[in-house]
C-alpha cells in the first residue's frame, strides 16, 4: 500500500509534483488545516482520504472530519491527529 501523507496545507496551492504524485497513491492522510472544503474536494479526488480536523479548519470541515483517527493499513494501525488540543 503507498500513503501520501501531509498536513498543513492551509489552502495553499499544494505544489503540483505533489497533486501529481498524489494520483497513484492508495490512501492519502492529512492531517489537519486542510482549512477549506475546496482543497479538501480537491484531495479527494486524487485518491481515498482520510483526515483529522485542524485549528485552522472551518467549521464545515470541522464538521465532517473527527478530532483523531486510527487509520489500518495491512498491518499498520496508524493514529493521525492534529495537536492543536493538547496531550490527551
Amino acid at each position: 500500500m503507498i500513503l501520501g501523507i501531509l498536513a498543513d496545507t492551509h489552502s495553499l496551492n499544494i505544489p503540483s509534483q505533489v497533486m501529481e504524485r498524489f494520483k497513484t497513491v492508495d490512501l492519502i492522510i492529512h492531517a489537519g488545516d486542510i482549512a477549506d472544503v475546496s482543497t479538501f474536494k480537491q484531495l479527494k479526488a486524487l485518491a481515498p482520504l482520510r483526515a483529522v480536523q485542524g485549528n485552522q479548519d472551518t467549521a464545515a470541515l470541522k464538521k465532517e472530519l473527527p478530532l483523531k483517527d486510527i487509520i489500518v493499513c495491512d498491518n499498520f494501525r496508524i493514529g493521525v491527529t492534529h495537536g492543536h488540543m493538547g496531550a490527551s
